[in-house]
């Protein structure tokens, strides 16, 4: 949105990594509850997992990925394997095209810890109550 990247926030925080690290610093260092940060995938121009990897060392709690692929209709599980090898002890929170439960197994054999079904239950269209899904990490 033109409204929040303009004032220097949201997506636009990925393309300045020393601000974004300073900031997340700052709010984890004063935090008294858990800190989830959310970002946003494949944005040009923007090391989606070198931002994850400084969230996981900065100590944030979850990382929320939206693993958005650009021009297709499906989340981009590479970049969420990715994302798994550097996350460190942060919660890896799959999200983008989580609307049944196959989809929802994808991002997590793919490395999410867990996943996010926002507009697929706000929409009325999600297929499965999260209860059935199961994973075995056997």
């Amino acid at each position: 949105q033109p409204e929040i990247t303009e004032i220097g926030a949201g997506q636009s925080m990925l393309m300045d990594p020393e601000f974004l690290e300073d900031f997340t610093a700052e709010v984890t260092g004063k935090a008294r509850s858990e800190v989830s940060v959310k970002i946003r995938g494949n944005v040009p121009g923007a090391d989606t997992v070198g931002v994850a990897g400084v969230l996981a060392d900065l100590g944030v709690d979850y990382i929320h990925l939206d693993a958005m692929k650009p021009g297709e209709d499906r989340a981009d599980l590479e970049l969420v394997s990715l994302v798994s090898e550097v996350k460190g002890d942060s919660i890896l929170i799959g999200n983008n095209s989580v609307r049944d439960i196959e989809s929802a197994r994808a991002m997590l054999a793919a490395g999410a810890d867990a996943v996010s079904v926002a507009r697929a239950a706000i929409s009325g269209r999600l297929g499965f109550n999260l209860r059935e899904l199961k994973f075995n990490s056997d």
